[in-house]
């Protein structure tokens, strides 16, 4: 019993410490500007080799047609107002030299209070906003001549901020729900939606795993290499966890339209 008892108030002494430490860091106020990038090739040059079939677009041929969704969002709990933006340097969307933009149309935004519009000005596309709060933002679709995500480049400087930062893990985080879905739950069949609410308790998982794990360290009582790699593996969990915990910047939760194939 007191065994348990030992193990009980470590589990819960580490978890006080990690939650003190990382509700902490989420109350302090910060403005944090994140973008994601999803690309679908809808035309490429392959049609080429097909003479009978020419796509045109004001008079110039098409070789290549990509539908970028940008979505860009405020990760951090302090308000951005576009005054917050340095004139030098405001929110838009460049496409690489050669590459040209077709049509952009803005197909979600989290508050309309937040205004955003958009403005194609030499070829560069700018957007604008009264303000956006936490996990308020907007996902922009490009059309452009480009073949891939990175054709596009977002650009965006927020005073005593720094620069607009792109989060990949929303992709990264789908592939790891996957991965335990599979091992898990072979008879899951979630939706989009649902992978990424799994993506949000797999850090909470890792972690708490790694508690348990590392405490069947103090409940075997033979001394065994088995002993000490149940602690090895359990404080690896832990650490894997808290670092997912930490270092996350998922999209808000209403933004499925940005997970959605067009």
């Amino acid at each position: 019993m007191n065994t348990v008892l030992s193990i009980a108030g470590l589990i819960i002494g580490i978890t006080g410490i990690f939650l003190a430490i990382f509700f902490y860091f989420r109350s302090r106020r910060s403005k944090k500007p994140f973008y994601s990038l999803r690309s679908f090739n809808l035309i490429s040059e392959r049609l080429q080799k097909y003479q009978d079939i020419k796509i045109l677009f004001r008079n110039e041929p098409v070789n290549n047609l990509t539908m970028t969704k940008v979505a860009l969002w405020n990760g951090g709990n302090d308000t951005i107002n576009y005054q917050d933006l340095a004139q030098s340097d405001l929110l838009r969307i460049s496409p690489k030299e050669g590459i040209l933009i077709y049509d952009v149309e803005l197909i979600f935004q989290s508050n309309p209070t937040c205004q955003f519009k958009t403005n194609i000005i030499n070829n560069e596309l700018i957007i604008y906003f009264d303000y956006f709060d936490q996990n308020q933002g907007c996902v922009v679709q490009v059309t452009h001549s480009g073949k891939r995500s990175s054709d596009l480049q977002v650009y965006g400087t927020v005073k005593g901020t720094g620069r607009i930062k792109e989060s990949k893990l929303n992709s990264w985080d789908l592939k790891i729900v996957n991965s335990v879905a599979i091992l898990l739950l072979p008879y899951l069949r979630s939706s989009k939606r649902e992978k990424r609410l799994f993506a949000t308790i797999i850090p909470w998982f890792i972690f708490l795993t790694g508690l348990i794990v590392a405490g069947l360290y103090f409940i075997i009582k033979t001394n065994s290499p088995d002993k000490v790699a149940l602690l090895l593996s359990g404080g690896l969990y832990i650490l894997i966890g808290i670092a997912l915990l930490i270092r996350r910047n998922p999209l808000p939760n209403n933004f499925g339209l940005f997970f959605e194939d067009e």
